[in-house]
């Protein structure tokens, strides 16, 4: 047994999940915002929100300020996956 309880398994399944949401939606070079992510995989904001936080602690996300869009128009700030990300996605991928 692993010692976790079922909502620590679910939540980590959530976390990943959430990971790969941002690998389909950012770059280590480029962010997004966690209103796309929110809206594009119908995932409730709180819920990005909290889930990105604690990706970011574990070094999986990267979080950057000032962020432009495409016009040159500053538009806040978002996550970008890490380059830690990345590689934790496709050591999972290898390992299935």
């Amino acid at each position: 047994m692993s010692g976790f309880t079922t909502e620590e398994i679910k939540e980590r399944l959530n976390l990943v999940g959430l990971l790969h949401c941002y690998a389909e939606e950012s770059t280590p070079e480029t962010c997004t915002y966690l209103f796309n992510i929110s809206n594009d995989y119908n995932i409730p904001i709180e819920v990005v929100r909290n889930g990105s936080r604690i990706l970011r602690e574990f070094g999986l996300l990267e979080y950057h300020k000032g962020l432009m869009n495409d016009e040159g128009e500053c538009r806040g700030s978002g996550y970008c996956i890490s380059e830690d990300g990345v590689n934790f996605l496709n050591y999972m991928e290898q390992t299935k």
